[in-house]
């Protein structure tokens, strides 16, 4: 079987935020959300690939993240580069929402932020990735 191709998740940010504890303590956990949704790949890692001449992808972004009268709701867009030339060529976008009833709204964000990454990246950026590393498309 052959090597599988490298994806790394680089760059989700917290762009919009009613809370700007938020803009620290979610990035880490939406690059994790990430990189589950890309090591359940058959044809994709997020291992780095030992060869200097490797082809691959990047995937980077930003979500919003908004209080509303019920809890709160996320929209995150993915962005996909060639790596390593840093070539944008398909974004991909997901939401969802969160009602908290008024209690633990930052356990249910984060619940909320790590749903909204892990379905953008596993059912829209890992679909459209695999597509192009079957038709040879690496850049």
């Amino acid at each position: 079987m052959a090597d599988k191709t490298y994806a790394c998740i680089a760059g989700l940010t917290v762009r919009d935020t009613f809370d700007n504890k938020y803009k620290s303590s979610l990035p880490g956990m939406m690059k994790a959300a990430g990189e589950k949704a890309v090591n359940a790949s058959s044809l994709l890692t997020t291992k780095r690939p030992v060869d200097k001449n490797a082809k691959g992808f990047s995937l980077g972004g930003g979500l919003s993240l908004k209080k509303t009268a019920k809890g709160a709701e996320a929209k995150v867009e993915i962005l996909l580069y060639y790596w390593p030339k840093d070539a944008m060529f398909a974004n991909v976008k997901g939401s969802g929402s969160v009602e908290t009833g008024g209690s633990d709204i930052d356990g249910a964000v984060e619940d909320l932020v790590q749903q909204v990454v892990e379905d953008a990246v596993k059912k829209k950026a890992v679909p459209e990735l695999e597509k192009r590393v079957r038709n040879g498309d690496l850049g």
